[in-house]
Formats: C-alpha cells, structure tokens, sequence
C-alpha cells in the first residue's frame, strides 16, 4: 500500500525495500522460537527509520529476560557506567564499562540494539535503549557477552557475566529511573523561574479542524500572549506525545508565532503522496 514501492516512483525506497526484505527473509529462515519471531521482522522495519513503519503484535509474545545481575547506563559524561548492582560477584555502582568480549559498548549498541528496538535512531530515545546491551530478551540475532571489562576505582577488573532472570517489576523500576514516564496534559502554564511552558499530549486532528484538546490550549495562548513574550524563554514540552496531524502542528506554531510568521516558514519542497490501492482507499 505504500507509494514508494510502485516501480520507478521512489528509486531508493524500492532499493531499501528490497535489501530490507532479503536481510530479513535471511534470519527469519534461522526463527525457531517466538523471541526470534519478535525480532526477525524488526529487520526489515529498522533500515527505514520511519517513526510510521513497525511491526505490531496482537497479543504479547513470550520473551524471557535476563541481565548479568547489574545494569548499566550512559553518563553525563558520555560513558557508560554501572547504575545498578544487584548480585555477588557483579561491577560495583558506578564501575565505567570499557568492552565486553573486545567490543566499546558503542559497538554492543549498534550490533545489539539498534537494529531491533523501534525508534531507537532517535537521539532522544538512547538513554533508555542504551541499557538493552546487557539486558537479554532472547533475541537469536544478538548473541549475549560472555565477559567485560570494568574500570573500578582507577583500576581494570575483568568480569564474567553470570546471566540470571529478570523479573518484570525489578526492570520496570530501573527503566523509570532512566527513561521516567510522562504523564501529559495538553495546557499552558508558567513557572516563576521566568518559563512558559506549553505542554502537548497530541496533535490529534479530526480532519475539520483541531482536536478538543489543542482548541483550549489556543484560546489560552492568545489570552496570555503578553506574559509568553515577556517570559524569558518559551518551552514546548511534546514528551509522550505521539503525534498526530501535521495541520494541528502548524495551527499551534501559528497560534504562538503568528500565520505570517509560520508561512513563512514552512518547508515547501514536501509532498506526501498516497498510493490508491484498494486498503488505503477503504480506510
């Protein structure tokens, strides 16, 4: 149903296509358990890097998790260091992490990571995909470290990974600290730090016009346009939100900044195109 597979309409889109396919035809021929079934198809859907492509499932699949008794997590810094030691024998809390089996975790990152978690081409979502190098989820295509190398206290230490179940509730919690839940509510409000602060859950569009959310959230900004031009800076907080229509989008810059200023702006070199088969055109 997508546009870009019509031959001779979008060259490097068939050209990915093709490769994604044969890549992913490849290691579903290796599946012989549903962890496999789980990420055999994130191979043809990762390559694109297109927040709209993705492999869904109806109904969860059985994944067991391990982890080598601790987690680790990418500091301020830049390195990656242990942020949670939970076992005997395990790196100590803040032990930085040099290798596992001779490779920087930032090879561990787009051997075991990139190529199968959604989204995680966005720089926003590494800190919580990051952690996934040592945790294990049984995917057959990320074979699991046997051993790493810590810097501990100024010195070297080699570590053997003793990998042991994971339960949820311990997982869920150390994800909260990294990557925390965002509970949004579309709204302006103000901070007395000199902050306005405009938070969007969605930029639903019903088609006619923006969603009943969006439509309180104008009429405030234009209520409170001096106290947003006196502020001193302006933030627009779309954490958790996950998108919606791009005319809802521009009706809020347009609300902030104003039509002419928007206009003015807006990319011109853009289309999106629609191919007319027969499911697009039933939705």
């Amino acid at each position: 149903d997508h546009p870009g597979a019509v031959p001779g309409e979008d060259p490097a889109f068939a050209a990915m296509l093709a490769e994604a396919s044969d890549h992913a035809a490849g290691i579903a021929a290796e599946v012989n358990d549903a962890a496999g079934y789980f990420h055999a198809p994130r191979g043809l859907t990762a390559p694109f890097k297109d927040a709209h492509l993705a492999v869904q499932f109806t109904r969860a699949l059985p994944r067991p998790r391990r982890y080598p008794g601790f987690f680790v997590a990418e500091h301020a810094s830049g390195t990656v260091t242990v942020a949670q030691s939970d076992a005997d024998g395990a790196p100590p809390a803040d032990a930085t992490l040099l290798a596992c089996d001779g490779k920087s975790p930032e090879a561990l990152y787009r051997e075991r990571v990139l190529p199968f978690a959604h989204l995680s081409w966005l720089d926003a979502k590494r800190p919580g995909d990051l952690p996934w190098i040592l945790i294990d989820r049984g995917n057959p295509f990320a074979p699991l470290p046997s051993a790493c190398d810590f810097l501990v206290d100024g010195v070297e230490q080699h570590f053997a990974l003793d990998w042991m179940p994971l339960d949820a509730d311990t997982l869920d919690a150390f994800a909260e600290r990294v990557e925390p839940t965002v509970v949004q509510q579309t709204a302006l409000s103000f901070s007395g730090e000199g902050l306005a602060w405009v938070s969007i859950a969605s930029f639903f569009d019903s088609g006619e016009g923006v969603g009943e959310e969006l439509a309180p959230l104008m009429e405030a900004i234009a209520a409170e346009r001096a106290a947003i031009e006196s502020a001193d800076a302006l933030v627009i907080d779309v954490r958790g939100n996950l998108g919606g229509a791009s005319a809802a989008g521009y009706a809020v810059a347009a609300a902030l900044w104003g039509e002419a200023h928007v206009e003015d702006r807006r990319p011109r070199h853009r289309i999106t195109a629609w191919r007319a088969s027969e499911d697009n055109l039933e939705r």
